[in-house]
């Protein structure tokens, strides 16, 4: 699961894929966040991601983040401005996003 947001997605296939396997992590995590630490955290829209709408989702990932940041005193960072068009920003972003995600499966000891 972790793999596929390492991914750079290129092409709508690539975005569902990736959005996919995002979707199903965060759950993961939000789950483990509830039975290891009896927090509740607000479940956002992450999938599919509504291109036509990129703002809004970029919202709710951001919102997701600072959730389970908040409830495991992790560092995040800005993960919702973003130019997708540009590779370079595409490339960092996803580091940022999957460095996030890797932290809290490690400190939750999911997958």
């Amino acid at each position: 699961m972790l793999v596929t947001l390492w991914e750079l997605p290129q092409n709508e296939n690539e975005w569902a894929r990736w959005s996919f396997a995002h979707r199903d992590n965060t759950d993961v995590v939000r789950q483990a966040v509830r039975q290891q630490l009896g927090v509740n955290l607000s479940e956002y829209s992450l999938d599919p991601i509504p291109f036509n709408a990129i703002q809004n989702w970029l919202a709710w990932n951001q919102n997701s983040h600072n959730d389970i940041n908040d409830a495991l005193g992790t560092q995040g960072s800005d993960l919702q401005d973003v130019d997708f068009t540009d590779p370079r920003q595409l490339e960092a972003w996803v580091y940022l996003h999957v460095q996030e995600h890797t932290t809290w499966c490690n400190r939750l000891k999911v997958a």
